[in-house]
């Protein structure tokens, strides 16, 4: 079995999910640079440092950002959704896969 990964931040999820402007603007870098801290946040938004971890941790609940380390090495990184080969939808078996 293969593992195919996808970028799946489209358009459509980014409506799904009900970002704010901030939040939009920085995973459109972020999916760039595959990493994201606190700072990186605040100067890409110009957001204070409370708005951007508010806005950071709402990321990770909504499953969009995966916080990483602790301390100074703290960071998020893109939630990696994966499909199983063959498969249209998510690996959830929610979505068909025409079984």
């Amino acid at each position: 079995m293969q593992t195919l990964y996808r970028d799946w931040l489209t358009e459509a999820v980014f409506k799904e999910l009900d970002l704010n402007p901030r939040q939009r603007q920085a995973l459109i870098a972020a999916k760039a640079e595959r990493r994201l801290t606190t700072a990186r946040y605040q100067e890409w938004t110009k957001a204070s440092r409370a708005t951007a971890k508010r806005d950071l941790d709402e990321l990770v609940k909504k499953g969009v950002l995966v916080a990483t380390g602790a301390g100074r090495g703290a960071g998020y990184e893109i939630s990696v959704k994966r499909l199983i080969n063959g498969s249209i939808g998510s690996s959830t078996g929610k979505g068909g896969n025409g079984s």
